[in-house]
């Protein structure tokens, strides 16, 4: 029984699944090229990963921007009801009333431990920033130096929060 006697849903899903093979495999040989260039491809295949712990710090450092992301959406979202919350007082308002407000623009959360999760969620972040050797050379140490720095205005912007959450809680 030849290709061409196979009835025509089975040839479909043959040709559909061969094309999906060839572009999938197309388009990583294409990033592998573009990363690593023929000589570096031609390496891999033949030794193996030459720098199995710089891809790992590398990994490291992808996943903590990507929670970095996360961190920022979630201050970004704290600022914007704070925000939200002094718009809607009044002017002389005190502390107090902004920073109920505040919390009624958070759905629910308590902003206590919503803030104090963050705070404690950057730390994590920037000691597993820390741990990443920095001796390493390539992109290693900007991308560490990079977050770094991000995590440090992070840290600035929650601690500013915390701040004024606390001194409203005091009044």
């Amino acid at each position: 029984m030849s290709f061409l006697q196979i009835n025509a849903p089975v040839r479909t899903l043959a040709i559909a699944t061969s094309a999906l093979v060839l572009v999938t495999s197309g388009s990583m040989a294409y990033k592998a090229l573009a990363e690593y260039g023929w000589k570096g491809i031609l390496n891999i295949i033949w030794e193996g990963d030459p720098f199995p712990n710089l891809r790992i710090h590398l990994n490291i450092l992808r996943d903590i921007e990507a929670s970095f992301e996360q961190e920022i959406h979630a201050i970004a979202s704290l600022e914007e009801a704070l925000e939200r919350a002094r718009l809607d007082s009044v002017d002389s308002g005190d502390k107090a009333l902004v920073v109920r407000l505040w919390q009624s623009n958070i759905p629910q959360t308590d902003l206590r431990k919503k803030l104090a999760f963050l705070s404690d969620t950057l730390d994590k972040l920037a000691f597993k920033v820390d741990q990443v050797p920095a001796e390493i050379k390539c992109n290693i140490r900007q991308r560490k130096k990079k977050l770094s720095l991000q995590a440090v205005d992070l840290m600035e912007r929650t601690d500013t929060l915390i701040n004024l959450f606390k001194q409203a809680a005091s009044e």
